[in-house]
């Protein structure tokens, strides 16, 4: 008897789990990927995650591309630019994770800044290459503006608020999470400014191509945990949000405020590559350095077998 329960309990033990790189930026776009972590949805999957936190998307592909990362949390702005520079490259988005609400601009009132309208003639900082400038350059086309009627500064999402608190920048356009940071320093000072129906970013699973072709089954693993997490959102609103706010040093109230109009689903849809490919038209019209560019499928990024295999019903791309 002794010998049979040595047996069992060496069945019992737990295999030797697969060590994965994930990159993934602090910000509240990211719940999906906090919740798993926290929850413990990787370790069930067999996982042990080595973590890597950005500010921003863009630094999770560059982590991507230079082979220290197997997976990132990147937004639709960087993989645009990357099919445009690199139309061979060859990492892959395994899902979409996230549609986002949470980008606008944040203004000065003292610097005579009361609503969009007035950002003519002013100094408004962005972080080039990313979903910042996606949202900024949409809102200059709608308030018939070009990059000209402006005076456009390249910041760092850290330094956005302390530019702005110190005077060198009228506005900047980010993500909620680097927005407060000017509203705790300057309260009423800083006004808020968004248009709903503008551009809500995607946030997209998106890993190397060793991944997908060698560990095919590491990226299913990831994907379950992320659908596990996915449910456990939804089953509990309110104690996500206050997690999530919590780790992203963000404002509860205000996410719990639009926490709606996020949309946390996994999944792979036509509406992915034709975000990038819109993305695209802005590139190569205002870009000097990709102007008359050729914009790529960007449904060739796309690699479904993953999510395929472990819910079917989440992929409706296109044949």
């Amino acid at each position: 008897m002794k010998r049979l329960a040595l047996t069992l309990a060496l069945f019992a033990l737990p295999a030797h789990a697969e060590e994965v790189r994930f990159c993934r930026p602090l910000a509240s776009a990211t719940a999906v990927v906090m919740v798993a972590e926290e929850k413990g949805y990787f370790k069930d999957e067999g996982l042990d995650v080595t973590w890597q936190t950005t500010t921003n998307g863009k630094l999770c592909q560059d982590s991507l591309l230079a082979g220290h990362a197997d997976f990132g949390m990147v937004g639709d702005g960087p993989q645009t630019y990357l099919g445009l520079e690199a139309p061979d490259h060859s990492l892959r988005i395994f899902a979409q994770t996230t549609v986002s609400p949470e980008l606008a601009v944040f203004a000065r009132r003292d610097h005579g800044i009361a609503s969009e309208a007035d950002l003519r003639g002013k100094r408004i900082g962005y972080l080039p290459g990313t979903v910042s400038w996606f949202y900024l350059v949409r809102l200059l086309d709608r308030l018939g503006l070009t990059k000209n009627d402006v005076t456009l500064v390249p910041l760092q999402p850290p330094a956005m608020s302390q530019a702005l608190t110190g005077g060198v920048i009228d506005a900047f356009v980010i993500w909620d999470q680097w927005g407060i940071g000017a509203m705790d320093a300057l309260g009423n000072t800083v006004v808020r400014l968004r248009q709903p129906d503008l551009y809500n970013y995607l946030l997209l699973l998106v890993g190397t191509g060793d991944m997908a072709t060698s560990h095919p089954q590491i990226v299913q693993k990831v994907l379950r945990a992320l659908l596990h997490a996915e449910a456990d959102m939804k089953a509990h609103p309110q104690d996500t949000i206050a997690y999530v706010a919590k780790t992203a040093s963000t404002d509860a109230a205000r996410l719990a405020a639009h926490w709606q109009e996020f949309d946390n689903t996994i999944r792979l849809d036509p509406g992915i590559a034709a975000m990038l490919a819109a993305d695209a038209t802005y590139v190569v019209r205002d870009d000097a350095n990709f102007v008359g560019k050729l914009i790529p499928d960007y449904g060739h990024f796309v690699d479904a077998t993953a999510l395929k295999a472990v819910a079917p019903d989440r992929v409706t791309l296109e044949k």
